[in-house]
């Protein structure tokens, strides 16, 4: 069984949960409608967008959907994560068989699905993507012209960063379930990503506190905003404050932020994934002692 091979079926795998189709794809892009036709009208309202001018005007319509992308981006690999705990959890066992019985080993088949998890982030990624430049280009322009973003090459950067720590993250949280013998806490275990990103991502878009700011979930969100409406990091303040004064800087020319360089969020954001890359691979070689009985419960 080659590494293809193993990546075709991993990704049919993917494909057959409900959490890829529904809360991956469906929910996220109905919650990007939400912020295209239901929150724009708070945020920016019609009377707003006719007093100032049109160039104005389309920088803070970049400006909020690249912010409304940043926070779909971070849910949809959140959702995408419980699959990959479920489908890593099960594949456990066949790690134990295959690698004893036929010459497909442990290292082939997890990066078979690493590959098949980045592929599905990578098709969930264009269904938001897409759903974002429509409906964000239909609310604001009417299609006449579209809200894309600045920097598809930084879009797919950080969706295969993300994919990546969305991998590392699943697989040390299904470790977890296996070395704990707990299989029945497989289901609460899965839902654990979402949690994270309401509570560290999304709250980090109101957040103060600088921790929140460094955390990989507040800096996958970050980078995406920055590459789709070229909005500045500054990781001392929360997003909200961000966009307000990019805001306040179009109309005033004062600049109130303190910008950091991107390439050292990358750095960060490599760090925690280096992290979560060592901290599963420890516990892999750990669950080997474990009983396939214990596992299967």
């Amino acid at each position: 069984m080659t590494t293809i091979s193993v990546w075709r079926f991993y990704v049919k795998e993917i494909f057959r949960r409900w959490e890829f189709w529904i809360l991956a794809i469906i929910l996220t892009v109905f919650w990007q409608s939400t912020g295209a036709y239901i929150f724009s009208r708070y945020s920016i309202p019609l009377e707003v967008r006719q007093r100032i001018s049109v160039e104005v005007l389309r920088k803070v319509a970049l400006l909020y959907t690249g912010g409304w992308y940043g926070s779909a981006a971070l849910f949809m690999l959140s959702f995408i994560a419980v699959a990959l705990v479920h489908i890593i959890c099960h594949s456990i066992v066949a790690v134990r068989y295959l690698s004893k019985y036929s010459r497909v080993s442990a290292s082939k088949l997890f990066t078979g699905l690493a590959l098949a998890a980045l592929t599905a982030v990578f098709i969930a990624m264009f269904f938001l993507l897409g759903s974002t430049v429509v409906f964000y280009s239909h609310e604001f322009y009417d299609l006449k012209e579209l809200l894309t973003p600045k920097n598809y090459l930084g879009i797919i950067a950080v969706t295969v960063a993300g994919g990546l720590f969305t991998y590392f993250l699943s697989m040390t949280l299904a470790l977890l379930v296996v070395i704990l013998k707990k299989p029945r806490m497989l289901t609460p275990i899965s839902f654990v990503p979402i949690m994270l990103a309401f509570a560290l991502g999304y709250t980090a878009e109101y957040a103060e506190n600088i921790e929140i700011q460094v955390l990989p979930f507040a800096l996958i969100t970050r980078l995406s905003e920055h590459y789709y409406s070229n909005i500045t990091i500054d990781i001392t303040k929360p997003s909200v404050k961000v966009l307000i004064a990019e805001i306040k800087r179009l109309e005033t020319s004062v600049d109130l932020l303190n910008p950091i360089d991107p390439l050292l969020v990358w750095f960060i954001l490599i760090g925690w994934i280096t992290l979560f890359t060592l901290i599963s691979t420890l516990l892999f070689k750990r669950q080997k002692g474990i009983n396939i009985e214990e596992i299967i419960g």
